[in-house]
């Protein structure tokens, strides 16, 4: 932050509000197409970009949940899980402790 030009602050605050309203239904999609509750998309939407906000240096880059990684997710594990499909409420807790395990 020591050679920030403060002028550049409202731009930028504009920018993060901007980015933050695509993120979340985005968040919460992707956690829906791999299976999982929408607060788990929420929390992986939000804590890499508060994270790279407080220790990134590139000014150009995308953090967060991916399309691609959602499905492959979803369709691997509920392969695993179930045979025709859904996951029982019993299940459901296994299944994000395996998502999560997967994804990172």
């Amino acid at each position: 932050l020591e050679g920030y030009n403060i002028r550049f602050l409202p731009i930028d605050l504009l920018s993060g509000f901007t980015v933050g309203a695509m993120v979340i239904p985005q968040g919460m999609s992707y956690a829906k197409l791999a299976g999982l509750p929408v607060e788990y998309g929420l929390y992986a939407a939000f804590t890499p970009t508060i994270g790279y906000a407080l220790f990134g240096t590139c000014q150009q880059l995308a953090v967060g949940p991916v399309a691609v990684l959602s499905l492959l997710i979803g369709d691997g594990l509920t392969k695993i899980f179930t045979t025709d499909g859904e996951i029982s409420t019993d299940q459901q807790g296994q299944y994000n402790i395996l998502a999560i395990q997967t994804s990172l």
